[in-house]
């Protein structure tokens, strides 16, 4: 990634992992084969499967690589509504917290007896 100039962050986004994920190889997890890919993918390289013994490459089944696509695309859609869902909780929470601290209304109305 140094060499690429590409932070855990832009990998994360392009990838559409979490920038833990990517530290957390470092030191304790060990990434699948997709995620691995997509990161790679980012960096511009790629996995390939070489015999040992020949040197002969393995190419990947045009039926796997869309079916790799389609987990992609599936995961970059999941983050983008995760980012979303975030973006919401924190502006409502900052939200609440200027009601609050400028004297406002509480964000949940006292039940009435």
């Amino acid at each position: 990634m140094h060499e690429k100039r590409v932070t855990y962050v832009q990998a994360a986004h392009r990838s559409g992992l979490s920038r833990e994920s990517l530290t957390a190889w470092r030191v304790r997890n060990i990434p699948d084969v997709t995620s691995l890919e997509a990161v790679l993918g980012v960096l511009g390289l790629r996995l390939e499967v070489v015999d040992a013994e020949t040197g002969r490459r393995f190419e990947p089944r045009p039926e796997t690589m869309a079916n790799l696509g389609a987990t992609l695309a599936e995961r970059e859609t999941c983050r983008a509504r995760f980012l979303e869902r975030r973006a919401a909780r924190r502006a409502a929470q900052a939200g609440a917290s200027m009601l609050r601290h400028n004297g406002g209304p509480p964000l949940m109305p006292e039940p009435k007896a």
